[in-house]
């Protein structure tokens, strides 16, 4: 395999979290039923990988040339800027992740 880029690793790895949160979310429906616990606890791990995601993919936005003349030309930081890029890309904002720097 050839030489992958930063952004390239990350792009795979952020799909693959979701192939994984996908199949969290299926196996809690089949505890939907039957126990309450572990279809919780499948929930919030499938949660906690959105999340890590969704915090990836701002990340790698954040402090690249064009985030940085849109913020100042907006008069926006970086981080607010990069979060709204990676929702416009599709990621959901999971609850609890702020658009404030960490």
């Amino acid at each position: 395999m050839g030489y992958q880029t930063k952004k390239q690793i990350a792009g795979a790895q952020r799909r693959s979290l979701r192939k994984m949160r996908e199949k969290l979310l299926s196996m809690a429906a089949v505890w939907e039923e039957q126990d309450q616990f572990n279809m919780n606890q499948l929930v919030e791990l499938a949660d906690r990988l959105e999340t890590v995601a969704f915090a990836e993919a701002v990340q790698i936005v954040d402090g690249t040339m064009a985030v940085l003349m849109v913020a100042d030309l907006w008069g926006k930081s970086t981080r607010q800027v990069a979060v709204d890029v990676a929702k416009a890309r599709g990621f959901k904002m999971p609850r609890g992740f702020t658009r404030q720097t960490p």
